[in-house]
């Protein structure tokens, strides 16, 4: 069967193989977080040497890592951004750019397990837009202290192919979750409950982050297997240490 395509539609497609290229190889495009699904090609995406070489405006770390605590045991490889600058964004997430990205595949090689992002740039409008966007696409999330210290905010967006945190350093005291100790002086006290974000929080947080020019953001998007796989983790290091 003879397929007939008109001059404009060849052009078409020759722009859209060409920009499907660009936004699959690292620092080429910033990566488009708005619907990251662990697809992409390891290999093709980190094609170029010359970012782990020092030979680009930016530079890319591999670390080789390893979870063994309690029934989990698995490894993974972590590709960090080591040298970054704001002139050259290398990820974005609802028209916010990102001048760090990070990418965890799997012991193989093979399969993305996160894509994490980072900024020291973010206004508080940028900071709103992100999570006005995860909101309307995922409902309310939870929330948890963000890092080890529990100095800022993390908020938790769980779905069943994949979970988002979005990590905020923001000076904000979590409520203290509700608990039910029962009736009797014997009864164990039951698990604190789950704190979501409300409209209340919300508004307080926009009033905490009103006066700042700038302020550090992190977001996550990992497969459930690898977040309970860090749940279980004792040690972090670079931005993961900001994921819980």
């Amino acid at each position: 069967m003879k397929i007939n395509l008109s001059i404009g539609s060849v052009l078409f497609l020759l722009l859209l193989n060409s920009c499907v290229g660009n936004t699959e190889e690292y620092g080429k495009k910033p990566l488009n977080l708005d619907q990251f699904n662990f697809d992409l090609n390891i290999e093709k995406f980190f094609q170029n040497e010359d970012i782990f070489r020092g030979n680009s405006d930016f530079n890319v770390s591999v670390n080789e890592e390893w979870i063994s605590q309690d029934s989990i045991d698995m490894g993974y490889i972590n590709y960090s951004t080591g040298s970054m600058s704001q002139d050259r964004p290398l990820a974005k997430f609802a028209g916010v750019s990102f001048e760090s990205l990070g990418i965890i595949t799997d012991w193989e090689d093979e399969k993305a397990i996160m894509a994490y992002a980072n900024t020291s740039y973010a206004t508080p409008q940028n900071i709103t837009s992100i999570l006005d966007k995860l909101i309307k696409d995922f409902g309310n999330p939870e929330l948890h202290p963000e890092g080890f210290r529990g100095e800022g905010v993390n908020f938790k967006f769980i779905e069943k192919s994949k979970i988002i945190t979005f990590s905020l350093p923001i000076n904000y005291a979590l409520p203290e979750p509700e608990r039910n100790y029962g009736n009797s002086y014997y009864d164990a006290p039951s698990e604190p409950k789950q704190i979501y974000l409300t409209d209340e929080i919300y508004a307080e947080m926009k009033k905490i982050m009103a006066d700042d020019e700038e302020m550090n953001c992190y977001l996550f998007i990992t497969t459930p297997s690898f977040d309970a796989a860090l749940q279980a983790a004792n040690m972090f290091s670079g931005d993961l240490t900001h994921y819980r």
